[in-house]
């Protein structure tokens, strides 16, 4: 288990020991959202083997239509490492997948993805453990190279987002160009690109 979904797995324990006991919440946190409102942040993985799935997958989602049960079933097929909460009809989702825009296809479906993010495992493990230069080769989503040399060369991507609707893509990660071009067609919105926050070019770079 990677640290990221060992701090969400304890997170969750906590929650679940204090539901349980019955520990008193204090009245000025009640009906808040501060036990939702769950930010994505960098995750930090240990390499001690080369990860059976390629990416760590959150997200986070609202208006969530199934239960934590039914997610859990439905996702189970993607991958593995598979941590979900769910409360006031917001989830916290975490996985290890090899089809991050599977996974987003999916809980689209049952909510409204508000945010998320997609760590390349296998990158990280062979720069840390093969690193082939000392200098690190890092270029954009724009640019359309293939994902074999990307790996191969140990390129990484700063991913630009794509907006269809009200949800924000990762551009070739959690969306690919075939689903971009159904969706777009299907919801009959037009689509919009932005640059990648500060938060991504600095995790980028701080790796």
């Amino acid at each position: 288990m990677d640290a990221g979904a060992k701090g969400f797995y304890l997170f969750i324990e906590g929650f679940t020991s204090a539901f349980v006991d019955h520990t008193t919440v204090p009245q000025s946190t009640i009906g808040s959202n501060d036990a939702i409102n769950i930010s994505i942040s960098k995750t930090e993985h240990i390499y001690n083997s080369e990860p059976a799935y390629r990416f760590c997958t959150e997200v986070l989602l609202e208006n969530v239509t199934q239960t934590k049960q039914e997610i859990q079933k439905g996702l189970s097929v993607y991958g593995d490492s598979l941590i979900v909460a769910v409360n006031r009809e917001k989830a916290r989702i975490h996985i290890h997948s090899n089809e991050p825009d599977q996974v987003l296809n999916y809980l689209s479906q049952i909510g409204q993805p508000i945010q998320q993010k997609a760590d390349d495992m296998l990158l990280q493990y062979q720069v840390n453990q093969h690193k082939k230069a000392s200098i690190a080769l890092v270029t954009d989503s724009v640019a359309d190279l293939p994902a074999d040399y990307l790996l191969d060369n140990q390129i990484h991507v700063l991913p630009m987002n794509i907006l269809l609707g009200d949800t924000s893509y990762i551009d070739k990660i959690t969306i690919q160009s075939s689903q971009f071009f159904e969706m777009n067609k299907k919801q009959g919105v037009r689509a919009t690109s932005s640059q990648p926050t500060m938060k991504t070019v600095e995790n980028l770079f701080l790796f």
